[in-house]
């Protein structure tokens, strides 16, 4: 008798790992990346400027890495966001809008103080609400 409720519940765990788990996991970290992906750069807003194409699970990790190793090589103590703004949108001069995949999750850094106080104005009561944006 033990040995049939083992093996229901065994038979139950897998079947829910297999049916509910394993294709949550995939669409969240595969298929919504590039849903996200396809959906930021699309937008009208010209000044959207990508850092890579993600990938699944990693995100924009192979655009991050070669900066990584340079902080390292040369002991800089700079943030690891702030260096590749410098190499690839030419730093603190860039106005616009960064997307950025750490992991699977977008990342949007915007760097345009017009396109802020336009967003502040129209979306206020959005920040009201929500004090940790």
């Amino acid at each position: 008798m033990f040995d049939l409720i083992l093996s229901y519940v065994w038979l139950i765990l897998t079947r829910g790992f297999l049916y509910v788990a394993l294709p949550y996991y995939f669409y969240t970290r595969v298929i919504d990346v590039y849903l996200s992906y396809y959906h930021y750069s699309n937008q009208e807003y010209t000044k959207l400027k990508c850092v890579g194409f993600p990938m699944p699970i990693l995100g924009n990790f192979f655009q991050t890495l070669p900066i990584l190793k340079k902080l390292l090589q040369n002991n800089d103590q700079k943030v690891p966001f702030t260096k590749l703004i410098e190499e690839k949108f030419g730093g603190s001069s860039f106005e616009g809008v960064i997307l950025h995949y750490v992991a699977h999750k977008p990342r949007l850094y915007i760097c345009d103080p017009k396109f802020c106080e336009g967003f502040y104005v129209t979306h206020n009561a959005h920040y009201n609400l929500t004090p940790n944006l």
